[in-house]
């Protein structure tokens, strides 16, 4: 008799950095590169300054194994901003969730689309990561991190990220929506040519006794309009699926200033410094994008489709906040189970 031969033995699997979640990147890495040679984390540098919104600050960091191969990854990384090509992983990610889920009865299936409180890769367990979790929620995500309403609807045709091309080919029952962030908050130049929050641009020079609503320039009104229509023209669009049942769309929480580019800088530098009035100021400017989205589902009461989800004081401890304008997984869970009593 032949020799029996030795059975062929498992190759080991390469170590692998856990990220700041706990979670391997195997999901992000391994389908793009070749043999399980490369050993990467994400980190979020909160010291980076020269971006416009959070999501610019993760960094993909890798030690190349075996150059040929891992080389490979790294150039599709490289090619684009990070955050934009872990957005895309992310969706792809979840785009297996999605079809896994659909294979069940009675699930509900939805198109999300939104920005980082949608889509915040790895570091956040957030609104889509928390709705994931319900096995009757089939969720194609459009979703990603960095976008505004601008950007949103630019995309809308698109078939990896846009949410009209979604709606046509899934048939969701259930559009779920957010945005307007970034729109009023991402960082551009500043007067010394440093990055600085938009918020900077909306608020007066302090001056002994002046209150929160005393600081708040007629500007942002103008920039509220923006949003509003931009909202409400994305669902107009969505409206014209006549098999979507329900348009649900959520704002966002009161943030806490913290010295960091988007809130606390930007009031810093115009002489805002004391904590109390700082938060004041979100306040008042969450609630006046509030009253403008609640306008505009009031606007399209007639139809009984869209649902305007307020999800102000879900987090109410800065503890509970991983950054200026992002809660951590914790509260996020409070926020999604907001948003799904709706869905």
């Amino acid at each position: 008799m032949p020799p029996r031969k030795s059975p062929r033995k498992s190759p080991k699997k390469s170590s692998r950095r856990l990220t700041p979640r706990g979670q391997t990147l195997d999901a992000l890495t391994d389908r793009l590169v070749a043999g399980r040679d490369m050993t990467a984390s994400l980190t979020y540098d909160r010291t980076n300054m020269d971006v416009a919104t959070p999501a610019e600050r993760i960094r993909f960091n890798a030690r190349k194994v075996n150059m040929e191969s891992a080389g490979r990854a790294m150039a599709a990384a490289s090619a684009e901003n990070p955050y934009e090509w872990l957005n895309r992983i992310v969706r792809k990610k979840r785009r297996d969730i999605y079809y896994s889920k659909l294979r069940n009865s009675g699930v509900k299936r939805i198109v999300s689309e939104g920005d980082s409180w949608h889509l915040f890769p790895e570091f956040i367990k957030e609104v889509i990561d928390q709705l994931n979790d319900d096995p009757k929620l089939a969720i194609f995500s459009t979703d990603g991190a960095g976008d505004t309403l601008e950007s949103i609807w630019a995309e809308k045709d698109q078939s990896n990220q846009g949410f009209q091309k979604a709606i046509s080919m899934e048939r969701p029952t259930i559009f779920l929506f957010n945005g307007g962030g970034n729109d009023l908050l991402q960082a551009k130049p500043g007067p010394d040519g440093q990055n600085i929050g938009s918020l900077y641009f909306h608020l007066k020079q302090y001056q002994s006794g002046m209150r929160a609503e005393d600081l708040i320039l007629p500007s942002v009104d103008l920039a509220l309009d923006q949003v509003e229509l931009r909202v409400r023209t994305i669902i107009g669009v969505a409206l014209a699926f006549p098999f979507l049942k329900k348009i649900v769309f959520h704002g966002y929480d009161y943030p806490f200033p913290n010295n960091d580019l988007w809130l606390g800088k930007p009031m810093k530098k115009r002489g805002i410094v004391s904590a109390s009035l700082q938060r004041q100021i979100c306040i008042l400017l969450m609630d006046r994008l509030h009253a403008r989205l609640a306008r505009v589902q009031q606007s399209f009461a007639a139809t009984g489709k869209v649902f305007y989800v307020d999800v102000r004081n879900c987090v109410p401890n800065k503890s509970d906040w991983f950054d200026e304008i992002h809660p951590r997984s914790t509260g996020f869970k409070r926020i999604a189970a907001k948003i799904r009593a709706r869905l």
